[in-house]
């Protein structure tokens, strides 16, 4: 019983800190996988909840003011979904039900087939969409982390969890694609707002000496290197996403001055 109660606290107490971010007009993916553990679980815990109950559309991000045109496509909106549905489950992978993973994994397979189509029409990346499909992948590894919460199961077999190693992979694997679109300048918020809070996630344990001592001896060595070129290169976007953002505020600026009559 008191196990129950603190999981229903946990839940309304997530519940009105989603509602207080919605208000504010943040990125509740972001906050649910950024930042320190208790914000992730507590934030998590409210999108469960909402997704539980059918209102988890309701309450989504800000949508991203970039790439109008991928943004407002139906296979977007399945990606989007996708995102919605599996995130809180990822977060919170001990209290999802074989039902909720079930829909979850059908959801990602959908998203993955709507971001080839959307390869194919030219509205996306390739290296956008292998990132998001690797980001894809991450989420499901996550929600299949625990054993269901709606079975009884004695024996769980659990990788041996080494954080830093496996953040010395997702970093190997997703700089060559982040360079590509840095290189092209192809950067569209709705696929960052996806995949930069795991790479800055995984910047903080490879800065971690605890964290890599860890790591196996082979493997060590790399990981300041991995580091040091991800903070370089997340310093890289946050500049262009930002002049990005100051070119498109000042293409507005001349037709709002623009004096009557003229």
């Amino acid at each position: 019983m008191p196990h129950r109660v603190q999981h229903l606290a946990l839940q309304i107490a997530g519940l009105l800190a989603v509602i207080a971010l919605v208000v504010a007009g943040a990125d509740l993916l972001r906050h649910s996988r950024s930042g320190p553990t208790w914000k992730q679980r507590l934030v998590s815990a409210g999108l469960l909840l909402l997704t539980g109950l059918g209102l988890g559309a309701l309450v989504e991000g800000r949508a991203a003011a970039a790439h109008p045109t991928l943004t407002r496509t139906t296979q977007w909106r399945t990606v989007k979904e996708a995102w919605r549905i599996i995130t809180p489950l990822a977060a919170a992978s001990h209290k999802s039900t074989t039902a909720q993973r079930e829909a979850a994994a059908r959801k990602i397979k959908a998203a993955l087939e709507a971001l080839a189509a959307l390869v194919k029409a030219g509205k996306l990346e390739r290296a956008e969409a292998d990132l998001l499909q690797a980001e894809a992948e991450r989420l499901q590894i996550e929600m299949l982390r625990s054993p269901p919460a709606d079975t009884r199961v004695k024996c769980y077999k659990r990788k041996l969890l080494v954080p830093a190693a496996d953040s010395l992979e997702r970093i190997d694997r997703r700089l060559p694609l982040l360079e590509q679109l840095v290189a092209g300048k192809q950067l569209a918020p709705a696929v960052l707002d996806r995949v930069l809070p795991t790479l800055e996630r995984d910047v903080q344990i490879l800065s971690s000496p605890e964290e890599v001592q860890r790591m196996q001896d082979a493997a060590r060595p790399q990981a300041p290197d991995a580091a040091r070129k991800a903070k370089a290169l997340l310093r890289k976007i946050r500049a262009l996403m930002k002049a990005s953002a100051k070119k498109a505020s000042v293409k507005k600026t001349p037709a709002d001055k623009t004096p009557a009559g003229r």
